[in-house]
């Protein structure tokens, strides 16, 4: 005898013929009648009905429809007695069911007794059955090679999670007649066996699934315990999961959460047919094009976002750091086409407006932009402004708005200024000695972008008597020195500077010392200074006096003679270079070609040139400054004669026919607009000097030939000037220099009071007194 012991499947079931459910309901009666009462408690009388007819699954259901119904109902326990009772019952006898006699009418009454009392039983008593009823059950039904039992032996190997065992009973039923239960329990297995495969993981395992059954959902059960993986974290896992149901979108987000970014991307782009897969693997190129370019991988970035324009538009972010991206690899042209498209779409945005300013090559072009894009003109006005401040174009900078220039200097210009300095030369009495005091009263206004100044000039020169014995004018003098020793005169300067955006104009004209020996002649100046964004160059035409001496700068008389000589001046060019090679260093080349000549003075030409590099230092400095230059230079100069005596044809002023000098040079200026400001420079160097032979009387080649000199040694200038304001009206200034060299001294200092006529804030480095382009030579 065989003992079957368990329980099998519930809804999944066919219940055997002749079996049916009976369900009683008592509560539609009508409640039209208010007097009538209902009674709380449902009828049980279904309940009832199964238990007497043993059909445990029958009672069960209805017990459960009845507390569903009715939630706050208690069965009583007579009921609970009655169905408990029912169910033990049932268990044991399917464990005490005997198999009939082995014959055909014998199996087909065993089997329909067996799966009789199998649908009996509920889904809680499923679960116990024995592995040997159930391989009777199987035997069973395939000797009667009934779909049903087919089916019923599958839901209850399923029940089991006897996967395989159940997929065979159903691809047996199948084979007989496919219909949607049969496709239904096979899916059930097939999903079965994928949690088994998953849990192992067995990738192996899980493909082979999905390539046995093609026609089934295999992959939408793979995809969902993936997605259960992934969502605990199991990023390997889920992977893994998404290969086997070849699940492309899967792979990609799990490969992205593991860490493995370059990969998910180029799976996500190989694969960019589906919507999900397109806009990931374009957010991971966006993603690459935005991390190439913050590790300044430019041309990896440009490659990203090409790929992005391959699939999609590019994004307005994107289409920005492109043309960002563009910019630094060095392709302008290509840059000044991305923003140029944005600013069609964007003309007010002044980033974009800076990407294609920064494309341009030529302020033309800036100009042309700035007509088109309201945003490149706002930027292009603020740049202009910004640049004039640091060329030094103070008031072209306030008048362009340039917030440093509008805060410290009043549209009215205005100013009225006074002053004196005071040189002195070394040298012999008479001869080399030369002292000048020189005052001046001074008006400097504004109009539009001419920047004008008047000015009125006194000036004492005094150069002494020679001693007895020297050579001067027609011979040597003697105790009765028959000439002037010095003279007091006036003068009368004025000039004009323009300021524009890449250059600057500066002109001047003088007509000093009126009433001396020999007629005065205008004097002036004629510059101009380009820029570019790294370079400055600046040429100047002028006629000057001669400053080394009373008879060069001014003139003289011959002793006992009332006929005059001297009154040099020199009629030239000069010209300055000046290249930025990084941020901090930069080369300068000057040089300056000239004539000197004066009345019965020989003429002479004059060559000199400098070259300087230097380091700006500033930036290292705790102290605010606006720069502080340190560099090496050499210069070298000659002249064609040596015009340097005091007789006739001579004029008094050093003549090298060789200078070398090789030094260091220091230069720096505090921050513009303070109330205060100081600049100074010292120059240090090593001069080899040769002074050619000359005759006496040059004109003539009489007199006496005088040897050629060399000489050598240490020189140095030192100069020191500031300016300060004394409240918002006023202001002082001042300078001093001291030079010295191989049997040379000069020293110069000087004061000045000014009053501004609009209240100043600060002041800038073009109001130094030394600092001027009447001084420096240049219109910068």
């Amino acid at each position: 005898m065989r003992w079957i012991t368990g329980c099998c499947v519930s809804s999944f079931f066919i219940l055997p013929v002749g079996q049916a459910q009976v369900i009683t309901d008592y509560d539609t009666q009508s409640s039209a009648l208010p007097s009538l009462q209902f009674s709380t408690q449902p009828d049980t009388t279904g309940i009832w009905f199964h238990i007497r007819q043993r059909q445990y699954a029958l009672a069960e259901a209805e017990m459960v429809r009845l507390q569903q119904a009715h939630p706050q109902w208690q069965p009583a326990s007579e009921l609970r007695e009655a169905l408990a009772a029912l169910s033990a019952n049932t268990v044991e006898r399917a464990n005490n069911f005997q198999v009939a006699p082995d014959s055909p009418a014998a199996t087909t009454e065993t089997a329909a007794h067996l799966f009789g009392k199998l649908s009996q039983l509920s889904h809680a008593q499923q679960i116990a059955v024995a592995e040997s009823t159930l391989a009777l059950a199987a035997n069973l039904a395939s000797q009667a090679n009934r779909v049903d039992y087919y089916i019923q032996v599958g839901w209850l190997y399923y029940q089991q999670q006897y996967y395989a065992k159940a997929l065979q009973q159903f691809e047996q039923a199948q084979l007989i007649r496919a219909n949607d239960k049969v496709r239904d329990g096979i899916q059930a297995c097939i999903d079965g066996l994928v949690s088994d495969a998953a849990a192992q993981p067995d990738a192996e395992r899980l493909a082979e699934l999905v390539h046995r059954y093609p026609g089934y959902d295999i992959t939408g059960a793979i995809e969902a315990i993936g997605w259960q993986a992934y969502n605990n974290q199991q990023y390997s896992v889920a992977y893994k999961r998404f290969a086997a149901a070849d699940f492309v979108y899967g792979k990609v987000l799990a490969l992205q959460q593991n860490g493995q970014s370059e990969q998910a991307q180029q799976l996500a782009c190989e694969n960019d047919n589906s919507p999900p897969l397109a806009i990931f693997c374009t957010d991971a190129l966006a993603s690459t094009q935005a991390s190439e370019y913050a590790a300044e991988q430019y041309i990896a970035s440009i490659q990203a976002a090409q790929h992005i324009a391959q699939r999609r538009a590019l994004r307005e972010g994107e289409q920005a750091l492109l043309g960002w991206a563009y910019l630094a690899a060095g392709r302008p042209r290509s840059a000044r086409s991305i923003f140029a498209q944005l600013l069609e779409d964007y003309p007010d945005d002044e980033r974009y407006a800076q990407g294609l300013v920064s494309s341009l090559s030529s302020d033309q072009q800036r100009q042309q932009a700035a007509r088109r894009y309201p945003g490149v003109a706002k930027l292009v006005r603020r740049g202009f402004a910004d640049q004039a401040w640091q060329r030094k174009q103070f008031e072209r900078a306030r008048r362009l708005q340039n917030p440093a220039a509008v805060a410290i200097l009043h549209p009215q210009r205005l100013a009225v200024y006074t002053g004196i300095d005071a040189r002195s030369r070394s040298g012999e009495a008479g001869l080399g000695n030369f002292d000048v005091t020189h005052g001046y009263v001074a008006i400097n206004e504004v109009t539009g972008p001419l920047q004008w100044q008047g000015q009125l000039d006194y000036e004492q020169l005094y150069s002494g008597i020679p001693d007895a014995g020297q050579w001067f004018g027609e011979g040597q003098t003697q105790d009765d020195f028959g000439s002037i020793s010095g003279f007091e005169d006036t003068g009368i300067m004025a000039n004009v500077k323009y300021e524009q955006q890449n250059h600057t104009l500066y002109g001047e004209i003088a007509y000093s010392l009126i009433d001396q020996p020999v007629a005065p002649r205008l004097t002036g100046q004629l510059g101009a200074a380009w820029f570019t964004d790294t370079a400055t160059l600046a040429v100047t035409a002028y006629r000057q006096r001669v400053g080394d001496s009373l008879l060069s700068q001014g003139s003289t008389w011959f002793e006992n003679s009332p006929q005059a000589w001297g009154g040099v001046h020199k009629n030239g060019a000069r010209g300055l270079y000046s290249h930025l090679l990084t941020a901090q260093w930069a080369l300068s080349l000057s040089g300056r070609i000239e004539r000197y000549s004066g009345d019965k003075v020989i003429d002479n030409r004059h060559v000199s040139l400098r070259l300087d590099a230097s380091q700006d230092i500033a930036s290292n400095i705790s102290v605010p400054l606006d720069y502080w230059r340190v560099g090496p230079y050499v210069s070298v100069e000659h002249f064609e004669h040596n015009a340097s005596g005091f007789t006739r044809g001579h004029g008094g002023y050093f003549s090298p026919d060789m200078l070398l000098s090789v030094g260091l040079y220091s230069e720096l200026l505090t921050q513009e607009g303070q109330p205060g400001q100081v600049k100074a420079a010292l120059n240090v160097g090593y001069n080899a000097i040769r002074q050619a032979g000359y005759y006496r009387f040059p004109l003539t080649q009489n007199g006496d030939w005088t040897a050629a000199q060399t000489s050598a040694g240490i020189s140095a200038d030192l100069t020191l000037e500031g300016q300060y304001l004394l409240g918002n009206h006023w202001s002082i200034a001042g300078f001093a220099t001291q030079s010295f060299a191989v049997a040379y001294r000069s020293t110069w200092a000087g004061i000045e009071l000014r009053w501004h006529a609009g209240a100043t804030k600060g002041l800038t480095s073009d109001t130094l007194i030394r600092n001027r382009s009447h001084s420096t030579g240049y219109a910068f």
